[in-house]
């Protein structure tokens, strides 16, 4: 049987993973509760947060705009 109780590596990984697909629901549980009792893997899943919304924004307001290239 899996331990119930993760570190925080294991926290970070969990929380980059379901960035790219939805972690299963025992892992999510596992992630949820490690989360209740440690406020450093708090901060680190807002931080990953706050990343995802400023490139969600930058590629919005990017669509369109011509970057200027490199002459030499």
């Amino acid at each position: 049987m899996k331990s119930l109780d993760i570190t925080c590596r294991q926290s970070s990984l969990l929380l980059m993973q379901d960035a790219d697909e939805p972690n299963s629901l025992f892992a999510q549980w596992r992630l949820n509760r490690h989360l209740v009792i440690c406020s450093a893997c708090r901060c680190f899943k807002g931080n990953l947060t706050l990343m995802k919304q400023a490139t969600e924004r930058w590629r919005k307001e990017s669509i369109g705009f011509n970057f200027p290239t490199s002459s030499q």
